[in-house]
């Protein structure tokens, strides 16, 4: 199935860091990824399909228990363009806070492998900035809004007032879904295997603030968006690849694919998030970001590895990788 959210307007998916005037100061500022994490995802197919909702020690088990025997993919982001350029699908390219076009990745990657092995510095500049003005027009930034307010806490009757005890400010920067000559239209996620998940039409609460869109599930798999070859030999980081803190990054990458890798791109702290059944956060994990690329020294099967996917929480979403195929492999 293919799950499609229909986004209008700013939204706010928070990112990482302490957005509480306790921890920051008198003033406080809260950032938004440029798309919503899986587990922001799979909360909202929990809230709207699941059932059995129990506590757990391990909080990825909280969702399966909810979902059933599900996998999400995905993100992959349909753009609308006013022209024909830059309109089509498009992933998530945080590492340089931007959305690429999925037509731009084969380019991307073999421009990197060429830095890959290239030992003059002065070669790999300039092969970067080529790639950088190639990408100008295969890639989207989104518009950010920032808005600032005056902390609020809620009497009995659940209503927000001004905290006049505390009279805290804060900021928030939200992601404006339409901006300039684009309009972000659906973020789609493919969903494999027996769960709750319905097909049909829904509106849903997504991000900060709990904002309203609407949520279309259909028949289908990801073959309506993407193409991907029979075998690969590079991965594009579709999603954040999550691994326990403490341990070597590409070691552990490199012994769940069973090859030799190389990895171009940034590893970063990130969070899992909110449980609100243990009513606390949810542990602090290693990843690899989106817009990496790992590169295989042998071929392995496209499908296999993307029906997949790498590291902890795989199931719900992370650890969506989009294989390719380059000539002469490494």
């Amino acid at each position: 199935m293919l799950a499609k959210f229909k986004i209008l307007g700013s939204m706010f998916f928070r990112g990482p860091g302490e957005f509480d005037p306790s921890s920051r100061g008198v003033y406080s500022m809260g950032r938004s990824f440029i798309l919503p994490t899986p587990s922001t995802i799979a909360g909202v197919f929990a809230t709207l399909f699941g059932s059995n909702f129990s506590p757990s020690q391990d909080w990825l088990s909280e969702y399966k228990n909810a979902l059933g025997n599900v996998t999400i993919r995905g993100p992959f982001v349909r753009i609308i363009s006013k022209g024909k350029e830059n309109s089509g699908i498009y992933l998530d390219f945080s590492l340089k806070n931007k959305l690429i076009s999925y037509n731009a990745l084969k380019d991307y990657a073999n421009k990197i492998k060429r830095v890959i092995a290239e030992n003059n510095y002065a070669v790999k500049e300039k092969i970067l900035d080529d790639l950088d003005k190639e990408l100008k027009n295969k890639t989207v930034s989104p518009k950010l809004q920032e808005r600032i307010g005056v902390g609020l806490k809620v009497r009995k009757e659940n209503i927000k007032v001004v905290d006049e005890d505390k009279g805290l400010i804060y900021s928030a920067q939200y992601v404006d879904y339409s901006f300039g000559d684009y309009l972000m239209a659906e973020i789609c996620y493919e969903i494999i295997g027996d769960s709750n998940i319905k097909v049909g039409s829904y509106n849903a609460k997504l991000g900060g603030e709990g904002r309203v869109c609407q949520l279309i599930i259909e028949e289908g798999g990801i073959e309506k968006l993407l193409k991907l070859d029979e075998k690969a030999n590079v991965l594009y980081v579709a999603s954040p690849i999550l691994y326990d803190t403490g341990k070597d990054i590409l070691e552990v990458i490199k012994n769940e694919l069973s090859t030799e890798i190389e990895v171009y791109g940034k590893v970063t702290l990130l969070g899992a998030g909110y449980s609100l059944l243990n009513k606390k956060r949810k542990p602090i994990y290693q990843a690899l970001i989106p817009g990496s690329l790992i590169f295989l020294s042998t071929e392995k099967n496209s499908w296999e590895l993307y029906r997949s996917g790498l590291g902890f929480a795989k199931e719900i979403g992370y650890g969506t990788v989009i294989p390719l195929n380059l000539k002469n492999g490494m």
